[in-house]
């Protein structure tokens, strides 16, 4: 498929299979939703949003989460579901793009934690 004729939910197959992975090691409990612990109709679930942000040592409080799920959860069921964060991945390769070279300092083509930590966007 073309670059012109990708819709919104197109990704190529390698970054698809990155994504795919990473959904996974984030779901904790393998129900194939990324879920926010606040959703309470799910207690006791693990809160998937926040424990990844806490790995990556990004601010993890409600307002930072909310902001993620606002972003990414399009149906606004309180779960991000993979075609969710595929759709949001593609609408924002761009920005995406130029966010992470913006980022990486030394142009090496890597964001150390330092780099991520020195960078205000996150914060």
């Amino acid at each position: 498929m073309s670059q012109d004729t990708k819709t919104p939910t197109d990704i190529d197959s390698r970054a698809e299979a990155e994504l795919k992975s990473l959904f996974k090691s984030l779901d904790a409990d393998h129900d194939q939703k990324l879920r926010y612990g606040n959703n309470s109709s799910y207690r006791g679930s693990p809160d998937e949003i926040r424990t990844y942000l806490k790995s990556l040592r990004l601010p993890y409080s409600d307002f930072h989460v909310k902001n993620v799920m606002d972003a990414v959860d399009l149906d606004h069921d309180g779960f991000i579901t993979f075609e969710e964060l595929k759709t949001f991945a593609a609408k924002n390769t761009k920005d995406l793009y130029v966010l992470f070279h913006e980022i990486d300092v030394n142009n090496d083509g890597k964001l150390s934690l330092q780099e991520v930590r020195s960078n205000n966007t996150f914060y």
